[in-house]
């Protein structure tokens, strides 16, 4: 799911060519632009695939935002970060945000295999006690 909306959102800020976006000063700004522009892109998607990626994305980046700051009033958050933004800021963030959703589906898959391998070699189990 993850690996579908990054590309999706690589694919669309790539179409809309290149530009010079001005990056996110800290890490908070950086994941409330991912948000942003996923819930932008979320809106012109037609495939409820893509839809549903974008919006596992949003949650994604809401969950590091609440993590750092329990308290962080997105809403406020969001808008004062909206209102500084440029198109050329969005495409630059989607291209970033696609980047970053593309390495976590990588990491979540290898994940997965691991866990799999795991049990297979455990017996389908856990390695709990009982």
């Amino acid at each position: 799911m993850f690996k579908s909306a990054a590309l999706s959102l690589v694919a669309l800020a790539a179409s809309a060519g290149a530009a010079l976006a001005q990056p996110p000063p800290d890490a908070a700004s950086a994941d409330v632009r991912c948000a942003i522009a996923l819930a932008f892109l979320s809106t012109q998607a037609t495939d409820p695939k893509m839809q549903q990626g974008m919006v596992v994305g949003i949650g994604y980046y809401i969950g590091r935002l609440k993590g750092r700051d329990p308290n962080i009033d997105l809403a406020s958050r969001a808008l004062s970060e909206v209102k500084t933004l440029k198109p050329a800021d969005l495409q630059g963030d989607a291209i970033r945000c696609g980047g970053e959703l593309q390495a976590l589906g990588a990491e979540t898959k290898s994940l997965g295999e691991a866990l799999k391998a795991f049990a297979a070699a455990n017996g389908g189990g856990g390695g709990g006690g009982k």
